[in-house]
């Protein structure tokens, strides 16, 4: 959902690493959120160590990222495919199958750079569009290789019943968000709008590669709406240190070129672009979930507290950073 330095255990990372490269490789940490993620190289080859805690994913949920990347891959999508360990697995189980053991697996890099926010402009937005839509077109076709391994629905995830836990017990925050949560579950799940979707597609999730993008970290793979995924790559471009007037003109000018992208693999109407806004509040109050999580019993220090002041503040407004309006009606 966002990135930090999630680092582990060395000796977990080593026994990891050893599955995937040879003994002395360097393993160099990457930002993350929510799994532990490190770089190496090998042979003028770079790769990317994913370790995941057994508690918040399968071996079955891994698998069927794999299959669903690959399958995409093979129909044309830039995406960092999985690579196999030196025992020919996918998948590494380390620390034994336990509430203390983790999930290895391993991938291409991304060729390119970060679609940092000075290069940021009309052709890159259509680009972002293009690759949502092109991924939509492909989940329409994909069927899990196993049943096991098909993904959980948006609605089953833990964090969403948490968040609505949250919403629950604070009538402050009710008040404010169960219209937009109870117009979210009511949306009609057609067929040309509702699928497999990556369900965390912003700017720090894909490379731009030779003016190509390629996308990596399909973790938080999910059956969901399709507005959901725009909704995410729209949520993450605007925040920062815009005002919010800022914000707002930019989210016009951002979504009509994604849109205008999109187009070109699938349908763009009003259905689609309405629930947006609901979307990226929904994306705002699990977020909040999370840090508050993350940071429970701890001693926060001010930034914690202010980053959850601010999430809370916003949020029983039914608002976004601080209050920004978000007109769909003017995106197409």
């Amino acid at each position: 959902m966002g990135t930090t330095n999630n680092q582990i255990d060395e000796k977990v990372l080593l026994d990891a690493g050893s599955r995937f490269a040879e003994s002395n490789t360097r393993f160099i940490p990457l930002e993350s959120f929510e799994s532990s993620v490190y770089a190496w190289a090998d042979r003028g080859k770079r790769y990317v160590l994913k370790i995941i805690d057994q508690q918040r994913r399968t071996e079955a949920d891994i698998l069927g990222e794999i299959d669903f990347v690959h399958f995409a891959a093979e129909l044309g999508v830039p995406v960092a495919r999985a690579i196999v360990s030196l025992n020919g697995s996918y998948v590494e189980s380390i620390g034994g199958h336990s509430k203390d053991g983790y999930w290895a697996y391993a991938l291409e890099w991304a060729a390119g750079q970060p679609a940092n926010p000075e290069v940021w402009g009309p052709e890159l937005f259509k680009q972002w569009g293009q690759l949502l839509g092109k991924l939509h077109q492909v989940t329409s076709q994909y069927k899990p290789f196993r049943p096991e391994w098909k993904r959980h629905r948006w609605d089953e995830d833990e964090l969403y019943h948490a968040a609505l836990l949250k919403v629950a017990a604070d009538p402050l925050l009710g008040k404010a968000l169960n219209p937009c949560l109870l117009r979210l579950k009511q949306l009609p799940e057609h067929p040309d709008q509702f699928g497999l979707i990556h369900n965390d597609l912003h700017h720090r999730n894909f490379h731009v590669h030779e003016g190509r993008m390629i996308v990596f970290d399909f973790d938080g793979m999910a059956y969901h709406h399709y507005a959901s995924d725009i909704a995410v790559a729209m949520y993450y471009a605007i925040d920062g240190d815009r005002s919010a007037a800022d914000k707002a003109s930019f989210a016009k000018l951002f979504m009509h070129h994604v849109l205008e992208g999109y187009s070109h693999h699938q349908t763009v109407n009003k259905a689609l672009v309405q629930s947006v806004p609901d979307w990226m509040l929904l994306r705002h109050l699990l977020l909040y979930t999370t840090f508050l999580r993350k940071w429970e019993g701890m001693n926060r220090n001010t930034m914690q507290r202010w980053t959850l002041n601010r999430y809370r503040t916003d949020l029983s407004m039914g608002k976004l950073f601080g209050g920004i309006e978000l007109d769909h009606t003017n995106w197409i």
